[in-house]
């Protein structure tokens, strides 16, 4: 990163640089649910100026940083939070970014072909929370870069440690093919940008004046779009929350029960604006099947949010083999407060 010719507040002082495999293009804004956070960490560019014009870019007036990283990403995006001195900068600056990168020792995967019959068989390395493409050239000479090739097969699941495929051999002579090892995408997520497919509200108190609402929040604080600036966000009223309140928001069913699955993380992004006080935020992992909870977290509603964050939490063993169901429950008490209440966007299930 080197610094510009301008004011040193403007200067950035953290970084967050994301990756994808998504087919990303344009100049943004960008939904960050498309891409993988790889490195984050704060800044430190010297207060010496890069010039412009034919000045040199050299270590007086750049800042290197290092990062390991062992994912094929097609797609890579650099977000500045935060400047050096927000309240005397108007804007942000940086007069050039450089991404290099150099191969590591890591091990190469195994990719075995065999032919038998009409079919072809691969055999190769597999990890857990990976997905596989196949690419395919005829003509490799002419396409001698193979991570351009087309997909062949795609987002085959991993059967760590080891997968063995077997598809219809093509009809041409000759074909070549490579592997593409990628982040499984989440095995299940939910944005509500295109509504709440299978979703469930419930209101449990004698008020009804509080209700579990989708769409924009809008209420005297707390957020005023959904995560990522997205338009959708369920939130406790779509302005402010009630007292008095006790409501639930449930997922539709969420199957868990596939063959070799061992484990399962659930997260989410929320926003916690309540009263600091007697307001509870409880998220609950029920069994589809009779409703009986498996288990339960708290959400801290004492905390308070100045931006959308993530919660996570791996899921106890008791819920895999089983059939469940997310549920969001919120209490309020009897005081009447100007807060928005807790907001909750992209849902999602990460398993192994």
């Amino acid at each position: 990163l080197w610094t510009a010719n301008d004011a040193i507040p403007r200067d950035p002082a953290s970084y967050e640089l994301y990756g994808t495999t998504s087919d990303v293009s344009g100049a943004g804004p960008f939904d960050l649910d498309q891409f993988i956070l790889i490195s984050s960490g704060d800044l430190a560019l010297p207060d010496s100026r890069n010039q412009g014009a034919n000045a040199d870019l050299d270590e007086a007036n750049s800042q290197n940083v290092f990062f390991s990283n062992s994912e094929a990403y097609t797609s890579y995006l650099i977000v500045f939070p935060t400047v050096k001195n927000s309240a005397s900068a108007n804007s942000m600056q940086i007069a050039e970014i450089q991404l290099g990168g150099e191969f590591g020792p890591g091990t190469p995967l195994r990719f075995e072909v065999e032919g038998l019959g009409d079919d072809l068989i691969f055999t190769f390395d597999s990890q857990p929370g990976k997905v596989y493409d196949i690419l395919t050239s005829r003509d490799p000479e002419n396409e001698p870069n193979p991570s351009s090739w087309a997909v062949w097969q795609e987002n085959i699941i991993a059967t760590s440690p080891e997968n063995v495929e077997t598809f219809q051999r093509p009809s041409d002579p000759n074909r070549f093919f490579v592997l593409v090892e990628k982040v499984a995408p989440a095995f299940f997520a939910e944005d509500f940008e295109n509504g709440a497919e299978g979703w469930t509200t419930s209101v449990n108190d004698v008020n009804s004046i509080t209700l579990w609402e989708l769409g924009s929040p809008n209420a005297s604080t707390g957020p005023l779009s959904g995560a990522d600036g997205s338009g959708n966000a369920f939130t406790t009223n779509i302005g402010n929350y009630g007292p008095g309140a006790n409501i639930a928001l449930r997922s539709p069913v969420i199957d868990l029960t596939a063959e070799g699955l061992t484990e399962a993380t659930l997260s989410f992004q929320q926003f916690r604006d309540a009263d600091g006080f007697g307001d509870i935020g409880t998220v609950r992992v029920l069994r589809s099947a009779d409703l009986s909870e498996l288990v339960a977290f708290d959400a801290d509603l004492n905390s308070f949010d100045v931006e959308w964050n993530e919660f996570s939490a791996l899921l106890p063993a008791s819920a895999i083999g089983e059939s469940i169901i997310i549920e969001f429950q919120f209490i309020s008490d009897d005081t009447a407060d100007d807060f928005s209440g807790w907001s909750i966007d992209n849902v999602e299930i990460n398993v192994e």
